[in-house]
């Protein structure tokens, strides 16, 4: 107990020693060595005071006439003092604004959580807004096509960025095998912004498949689904075998077409005409085919391009 009142004593000395100098000096160094003291001090000076509880508590103890509460009322005192000592004279001040700052937070996460959440269901797609009727019931399967149709015809199946790719190796391939651009108006003109709606918009009609042992439809333009008597989204991933007619004739014509594109040097084919059968049933003489190789930029096979000049119904 000496020692620690000589200690406190001497800093208490060294710190009116210290202060006259402090005012002068503009290091800020010498404050914070000056604040590292002062609470060093101050520890000092909880820690005689919780010495001086103790003995205290212990006299109390001794004493006959103590009670409990007296003995708890001194501990408590000498607790409260170690951590004012510690934590601040504000401690619990400033522990309440931080568990209310987090509260706060946790709730705002939470709003956001649920505005995000509620626009995402305004963003559902109509198809799945109205897949149920008024009265709760689910609608049907035919009725559900249709608006899902309807939807994707409204933001344009056919003018996507896949799409596109698809129609500038179209391009190119054409080039590469026919030696010539594609008849379109100002071909060398167009833009990749306009690629997808020129060749939508093309008076001839086209339709490419892919390289499967089916030689499904990937891409067919205005003209093409007229022809077929169906829409883009109908067309899309039918095989090429059930558009050709079913005449041994039309067959084999078609098989050799595909066998000159697939395994000629030349990679491409020609026909003056091709019976095809559409979606609706009723059969078309197709005129004028020019088809071709269509190559990733690799240059490895990913399909065929098919385009039909002119065509009649029979």
């Amino acid at each position: 107990r000496q020692a620690s009142d000589s200690a406190s004593s001497g800093l208490s000395s060294s710190d009116s020693k210290v202060r006259p100098s402090s005012s002068n000096s503009s290091s800020s160094q010498f404050d914070h060595d000056l604040d590292e003291l002062e609470r060093f001090a101050s520890l000092l000076e909880a820690l005689e005071s919780g010495k001086q509880q103790q003995q205290l508590l212990q006299q109390s103890a001794r004493s006959p006439g103590s009670s409990s509460s007296d003995s708890s009322a001194a501990s408590d005192q000498a607790g409260e003092a170690l951590l004012q000592a510690f934590l601040g004279p504000d401690w619990e001040a400033e522990l309440l604004d931080e568990l209310a700052a987090v509260i706060d937070e946790d709730e705002e996460d939470d709003s956001a959580v649920t505005g995000t959440a509620a626009a995402g269901q305004q963003d559902l797609p109509q198809l799945h807004r109205l897949s149920t009727t008024s009265s709760g019931d689910v609608t049907s399967g035919n009725q559900q096509q249709q608006l899902a149709a309807q939807q994707t015809d409204d933001e344009q199946p056919w003018a996507d960025e896949v799409t596109n790719l698809l129609l500038g190796l179209v391009t190119i391939s054409h080039q590469k095998y026919l030696s010539s651009n594609l008849p379109l108006p100002n071909a060398e003109l167009i833009s990749e912004e306009e690629r997808c709606e020129a060749f939508w918009t093309a008076p001839w009609a086209l339709f490419v498949v892919d390289d499967s042992s089916g030689s499904c439809i990937e891409y067919v333009n205005f003209a093409a689904s007229q022809m077929f008597g169906s829409s883009y989204l109908d067309l899309f991933g039918r095989s090429t075998h059930e558009l050709v007619g079913s005449s041994l004739e039309a067959q084999s014509d078609w098989a050799y077409a595909v066998h000159q594109v697939e395994e000629s040097s030349k990679y491409f084919a020609q026909l003056p005409q091709l019976k095809l059968q559409p979606v609706t049933g009723q059969c078309v003489l197709a005129k004028d085919i020019t088809m071709w190789r269509v190559d990733s930029l690799e240059d490895t096979p990913i399909g065929m391009a098919v385009m039909v000049s002119s065509w009649e119904a029979l």
